[in-house]
Order: C-alpha cells, then sequence, then structure tokens
C-alpha cells in the first residue's frame, strides 16, 4: 500500500493487490478454523466418557469459581470478622473441591503429554 500511496501503482493495480491480501487473509483465517495439520499423526485423546466426567466435574465447580468474584465483592462491605470468615469458608471450598480437582486435571494433562511423547519420542 506504500508503493500506491507514492504513486507506483495505479489504482487498478492497488485494488487488485489489496484483494489477494484480503483472499490470504481469509485463507488464513480458515486454515486456523480447522482441524490441526498432524502430517499423518494423530494427537493423543481422551475418550468421549474421560471428556464428559470432566465437563461434568467442571459444571459442578461452577458455583465455586462464581463465589470467588462474589466473594471478593462482599469482603469490601463486610466487618472484619465476618470477612474472616468468608474468607475461610472459600478457602475451604477451594481446598476441599476445587484442588482436588485441578490435582486430578494434571494427572490428564500428564497422561495426554506421555502418550504424546511415546508416539513421537519425545525426550522426558
Amino acid at each position: 500500500m506504500i508503493a500506491a500511496a507514492f504513486g507506483y501503482l495505479t489504482p487498478v493495480e492497488g485494488a487488485l493487490f489489496q484483494e489477494a491480501i484480503d483472499v490470504a487473509v481469509v485463507l488464513n483465517a480458515l486454515r486456523a478454523l480447522g482441524p490441526p495439520v498432524s502430517f499423518a499423526m494423530t494427537s493423543p485423546r481422551l475418550s468421549n466418557e474421560d471428556l464428559q466426567r470432566l465437563e461434568a466435574e467442571h459444571k459442578a465447580l461452577a458455583d465455586l469459581v462464581d463465589d470467588i468474584g462474589m466473594t471478593a465483592d462482599r469482603l469490601k462491605r463486610l466487618p472484619l470478622e465476618e470477612a474472616m470468615d468468608e474468607l475461610e469458608r472459600l478457602d475451604r471450598g477451594l481446598r476441599d473441591r476445587l484442588l482436588p480437582h485441578e490435582k486430578k486435571d494434571e494427572q490428564v494433562y500428564a497422561q495426554l503429554l506421555q502418550k504424546k511423547r511415546r508416539r513421537t519420542s519425545w525426550p522426558e
């Protein structure tokens, strides 16, 4: 476009050049939306059963995750003693529910990475 601004391209040439750029951008966006290029190797995947279990767990934890923001908003208006009680309640929920789930998630990710390393011979 700089060349067109200095008069090195006619308006028609500039328009055609811009159309070529637009087509390239659209094709790149479509490529990004498609499945990842695997070069004939499939990525390790979770079973449908495992995916459904993880989705159910995430939905079950949504109330706790929402509670983090709501508690943060309430803390400004609470006396210190009540604020401490709220934080202790939230901490218990995080430790009892969210932390065990996150540890299981880390194990799932580690298993997927281990499968991928076995398939691609990546170093540990």
